[in-house]
């Protein structure tokens, strides 16, 4: 919002505002819920705690991604998706709306929104049920 631009704040189930010191504006968007599979294809840059579901989302839509980790395997998975090109990452102790905006700014300058575009023919292309199946037998 700093950015003048519109957001939507996913707050989830236990939540119904977003953290305090985002301020409200009517460009703000807060839902317990919204379906990542029609949400994800229409914004700008996916920013999320890093979860594989939400990578997944990501990579399949082509967005760059911020991830905002703050617990077990999503600072790994935000590390290896920032390695990727595809992402930029926030560690949650230093994450407040200031460093959000300057993060997206950056990210606007950097070629990550290439890279992910890259990386979503890559996915595209893949059968992940099939390599995982090939994967898991290959350990037999």
């Amino acid at each position: 919002l700093l950015l003048d631009k519109r957001a939507i704040f996913i707050a989830g189930q236990d939540r119904k505002s977003p953290p305090p010191d985002i301020p409200s504006d009517e460009r703000l968007l807060t839902s317990a819920y919204e379906p990542f599979s029609q949400l994800i294809p229409r914004i700008s840059t996916f920013v999320h705690t890093g979860t594989m579901g939400s990578i997944f989302y990501g990579l399949h839509a082509g967005k760059p991604q911020l991830a905002v980790p703050f617990t077990y395997e999503q600072c790994h998975n935000a590390l290896r998706l920032e390695e990727s090109g595809v992402s930029t990452t926030i560690p949650i102790a230093q994450f407040n709306s200031a460093a959000l905006c300057r993060t997206l700014e950056q990210m606007e300058q950097n070629a990550c929104r290439e890279r992910a575009l890259a990386m979503q023919a890559r996915v595209a292309g893949e059968n992940g049920a099939h390599v995982a199946a090939d994967h898991l037998e290959a350990l037999l």
